[in-house]
């Protein structure tokens, strides 16, 4: 695996992502399992319109039962592979031909033992991963020696896959610099919008060629009050493909019930509460602050927004999420390929600054830091 870095200028920069001979241009979004789920669901999404998913992402929560479970007990383990591997299979049929396994952690998880380290390491392996990242639970001295082990452990198994470095902060960033003889990318957690972070990867990647991923990255910021997002100009500090987050499971189940217990006016005030991605400002407005009527077509041509407005892609409750997710994944790789052209011509600067809402992220950025 490898990046060709083609081009850079001020405010981004743009190549060729090669994961064992399957190519996509950067910068680019990889959809997660919520994502591809979502996209099956909608009624606007078919066979004759369903984007082109090379590469795509799933994220494994673990709490730290789960991983004393698995680590102790061969037959838990088992299960859990054949449980994940399904799931990733289901990827596969929506045509992903290159997968990443992304661990989170619940707060229980403090660190993590040798043991269990190497067997989340041997899980990516066995559930089909096409990169295998080393999960990132230590101090910056104890990840130094991790990933040794890492190392250590796939030249011992024999696998082939590129390893990815997990970076928590902007140390871990200028730490993993260093270490390209072992990991070939660089996974960046940004769940907590993390303004050190993004400019360490500025500061120390943006000019490297090593692939830079950015995963559970906020769908709208609360920077700007839940009201924007920078998306993929992500890759204004050096970021070159991104996936958005994926709440924990726990949570979800919770929402569920309650959902399930709602009469249809509660579950409307839900969909009314979904946040659209407007391509133009780069806005997350809520729908029920969107004019009811107006054309989504004003703002982009995905399938979803095609002949839509905000009443009729949520008035069905039962897939007004899906429609909103899926509409972020056409934006989204939109978005790419517009960056991708502007920074061929040197413009990116230009277009970057015509995102109200990404430019004022990226400023306050700038004064927080």
């Amino acid at each position: 695996m490898v990046i060709d870095i083609k081009n850079i200028d001020v405010s981004g920069r743009g190549g060729v992502l090669d994961i064992d001979g399957i190519k996509i241009k950067t910068p680019n979004y990889l959809p997660n399992q919520k994502d591809i789920n979502s996209l099956i669901k909608s009624p606007f999404v078919n066979g004759h319109n369903f984007p082109n998913v090379n590469v795509g992402t799933y994220t494994k929560w673990l709490d730290s039962q789960k991983i004393v479970l698995i680590s102790e007990n061969l037959e838990n383990y088992k299960k859990i592979k054949y449980a994940l591997r399904s799931e990733i299979k289901k990827m596969d049929k929506a045509g992903v031909k290159r997968k990443l396994l992304h661990f989170e952690f619940y707060n229980d998880v403090l660190t993590l033992s040798g043991k269990q380290l190497d067997i989340l390491l041997k899980l990516q392996a066995e559930v089909g991963a096409d990169v295998i990242e080393i999960p990132n639970k230590f101090s910056i001295d104890d990840y130094k020696r991790v990933l040794d082990r890492a190392d250590k452990w796939r030249r011992s198994e024999g696998i082939e896959k590129e390893l990815m470095g997990i970076a928590n902060s902007g140390s871990d960033i200028e730490m993993l610099k260093d270490k390209t003889e072992i990991i070939s990318c660089v996974g960046a957690n940004l769940k907590k919008e993390d303004r050190p972070l993004l400019n360490a990867i500025r500061d120390y990647l943006k000019q490297e060629d090593i692939w830079v991923h950015a995963h559970s990255v906020p769908r709208s910021y609360s920077a700007v009050g839940w009201n924007g997002t920078l998306s993929v100009l992500l890759n204004y500090y050096g970021v070159d493909t991104i996936s958005t987050a994926v709440g924990n499971p726990k949570g979800a189940r919770r929402f569920i019930l309650e959902y399930n217990e709602m009469n249809e006016e509660q579950k409307m005030d839900v969909a009314q509460d979904s946040r659209y991605f407007n391509p133009i400002d780069y806005s997350t407005l809520q729908c029920r602050n969107i004019v009811n009527d107006t054309r989504l077509s004003n703002f982009c041509n995905c399938p979803v927004c095609q002949e839509n407005s905000v009443d009729t892609i949520v008035k069905n409750t039962t897939t007004a999420n899906a429609n909103i997710r899926s509409h972020e994944v056409f934006a989204y790789q939109n978005e790419s390929s517009n960056y991708q052209t502007e920074i061929k011509k040197n413009l990116s600067n230009d277009y970057f600054n015509s995102k109200k809402y990404a430019t004022e992220i990226a400023s306050l950025f700038r004064t927080q830091s």
